[in-house]
């Protein structure tokens, strides 16, 4: 979407008397809005971790009017109005790397003093629990974790199986234990491999 409203390809409505700044701002900001409703139906299925990239005023009227606040993970700051796709990514990139970093770095302090507190579950096993019971705020993957596993009757209890082959064995747990923390609205923090090696490559921070 590009922005071509009154101000920028055709002059501003009103003739002698308008202010300019003034007009100008609401129609920007009607822009916005269309551009945050056009996110959201790309959004609402991928959920991707979003960069804003744009001039000051213009960043600081959008989070004035999006909806999606929670999905801005950094904000890239210049004029890219000439800047050909492939090169903005490569920026937006670099932000996106340094965030992600902190954001990682972050939470693995957040982590310790759930460890401290003792609102925290470790292994897939503890881990699938604290979820199951509604008790999880946060789960913490390593990247390229991938575990088999087998539930009991009740899908409460889940337990590694060291054998994929096994009849009625789940592929990949990880991937059902991250669907289900998703679909009950928790976070999911994905950080290296090797990060959570004290905790079996995966943890919980729980709400108590």
């Amino acid at each position: 979407m590009a922005y071509d409203g009154p101000g920028s390809t055709e002059p501003l409505p009103g003739g002698f008397g308008i202010e300019p700044s003034k007009l100008e701002e609401k129609y920007l900001m009607q822009f916005f809005r269309q551009v945050d409703e056009a996110f959201h139906n790309y959004w609402k299925d991928a959920q991707v971790p979003l960069v804003v990239a744009g001039v000051e005023h213009y960043l600081a009227m959008f989070e004035k009017v999006t909806h999606h606040g929670d999905a801005i993970l950094t904000t890239l700051h210049g004029n890219y109005d000439d800047t050909p796709v492939h090169e903005l990514g490569k920026f937006a990139w670099e932000v996106a790397r340094k965030a992600f970093d902190e954001r990682r770095k972050s939470w693995l302090a957040k982590l310790e003093d759930a460890v401290s507190g003792n609102y925290y579950a470790s292994t897939i096993g503890e881990a699938w629990r604290a979820v199951k019971d509604g008790r999880a705020r946060v789960l913490l993957v390593e990247q390229d974790f991938h575990q088999p596993a087998h539930l009991n009757e009740d899908g409460y209890l889940l337990y590694v199986e060291e054998k994929p082959d096994t009849p009625d064995v789940i592929d990949d747990a990880v991937d059902d234990l991250i669907e289900l923390m998703m679909a009950q609205g928790g976070e999911v923090v994905f950080v290296e491999n090797g990060d959570l090696k004290k905790h079996q490559r995966v943890a919980v921070i729980t709400r108590y």
